[in-house]
């Protein structure tokens, strides 16, 4: 996710709002719904400078009236101001500027103030364009009157008038004698708070990974729309710029703080979706590098285990047949020596229960001549072995035969020990 990316375009619009709300001139805003009546005279004031305003009340349009007052307006008052401050300022006597107010429309009045400022700078070179104001904002029109502050004059900026006729303020109808003063606008914060929706959203991502994906669809569509929707916006900003500093009225001192907020908003925005396109892509393609190789993986896994099944298979019968060959095989020589150790034993113990000695003496030279055998039989090859076993039982009729004449007498007792085997 373009965490990092988002909080620098978040900061930089949020930096941008703030500045353009900070820095922005005074303004007021009417909404005039009709003819405005004959006598009302308008009023503005600084505490400091003073100026009635000018126009011609008709019966058309109300977009046809407040094409009067901004045209007698910025003619008559705002060009002499400003081009006498700047005079001043290029001379080196800045006491001498003056604060001023300038006015201006928006949609289909403001369309129309710049047709006629064409039409104006265009005279003589070609047919003017008609403009044909009794059906221009006919039921309702803006007016909004800007306050340029020259020098440090800190008074409130008023409007008043005798007659508020078909004037509303706030969506609400100006009450008599009312004075109105002129204010920033929150509306120039408008950049700083998307960048905080931005900012929201790339943190929101941050501590809900499992919705990331959706959250971060959500701010490229937010940054999208309000690029469409600044975008549309800045054409017009930038014209009404230019139409004030131009002729007819050439005020010098126009601010053009609303046009360039606007610029760095729209490219701010700009980068932004494209960073956040250029991120979906790469998400995409390591996706699929992802799955292309966790299919590379499965596959060798799977042939590793028919691999090594097919060599289980391939094994239990070769342990089958070497079972069988084990068993059809001859005995080898040790296990043949095994076999002749154990009947040695086998033989040696019925040797023992019949020649139980009957004195101390006799099973003494018993258990000797016992461990000379044993140590004999480690000793000797298994040839000597096989013989003492053949000798063994060709003796032991014989012993037999003796038994009852050992019993008779001790010096055939020590015969018959003598000659048995060891």
């Amino acid at each position: 996710m373009l965490r990092i990316q988002t909080f620098i375009i978040g900061g930089l619009l949020v930096l941008t709002g703030a500045a353009g709300y900070l820095f922005q001139d005074l303004a007021l805003s009417l909404k005039i719904k009709g003819p405005l009546a004959d006598d009302a005279i308008f009023v503005l004031s600084d505490g400091k400078e003073r100026h009635e305003m000018d126009f011609i009340p008709t019966t058309g349009s109300a977009g046809e009236n407040v094409w009067w007052i901004v045209h007698k307006l910025n003619e008559e008052h705002a060009r002499d101001a400003s081009q006498g401050n700047y005079v001043a300022e290029q001379t080196g006597r800045p006491e001498e500027a003056k604060s001023f107010w300038y006015a201006s429309s928006r949609g289909a009045t403001l369309k129309g103030m710049l047709q006629e400022s064409e039409n104006y700078n265009n005279a003589g070179s070609g047919e003017p364009i008609a403009i044909n104001w009794s059906s221009i904002d006919a039921n309702s029109s803006n007016l909004r009157i800007v306050y340029k502050k020259v020098g440090d004059n800190d008074g409130n900026v008023t409007l008043t008038s005798n007659n508020w006729t078909n004037a509303e303020y706030k969506n609400r109808e100006v009450k008599p004698d009312e004075v109105l003063t002129f204010k920033k606008s929150w509306t120039a914060f408008i950049p700083g708070i998307i960048g905080l929706l931005l900012i929201a959203l790339a943190q929101a991502g941050e501590k809900l990974p499992n919705a990331r994906k959706h959250i971060m669809h959500l701010a490229v569509a937010l940054g999208f729309v309000c690029l469409l929707v600044v975008g549309k916006m800045i054409g017009g900003a930038v014209g009404e710029m230019f139409w004030l500093k131009d002729e007819p009225y050439g005020i010098i001192h126009a601010s053009m703080l609303k046009s360039v907020s606007m610029l760095l908003s729209t490219g701010l925005l700009a980068i932004f979706v494209v960073l956040c396109v250029l991120s979906f892509i790469e998400a995409r393609k390591e996706k699929a590098a992802q799955e292309k190789l966790d299919a590379v993986k499965d596959k060798n896994k799977a042939s590793a285990e028919a691999k090594k099944k097919a060599g289980e298979e391939k094994e239990e019968p070769s342990k089958e047949k070497k079972v069988e060959n084990s068993e059809d095989e001859p005995k080898g020589n040790d296990q043949q020596a095994d076999e002749e150790n154990k009947d040695d034993e086998d033989s040696q113990e019925a040797q023992a229960k019949l020649d139980e000695p009957t004195t101390v003496q006799d099973s003494a030279e018993e258990d000797d001549s016992k461990s000379d055998a044993q140590t004999t039989k480690h000793e000797e090859p298994l040839e000597k072995k096989s013989e003492e076993n053949i000798r063994s039982s060709e003796e032991q009729p014989e012993r037999e035969e003796k038994e009852p004449k050992e019993r008779s007498g001790d010096s055939e007792e020590d015969e018959s020990s003598k000659d048995s085997p060891s």
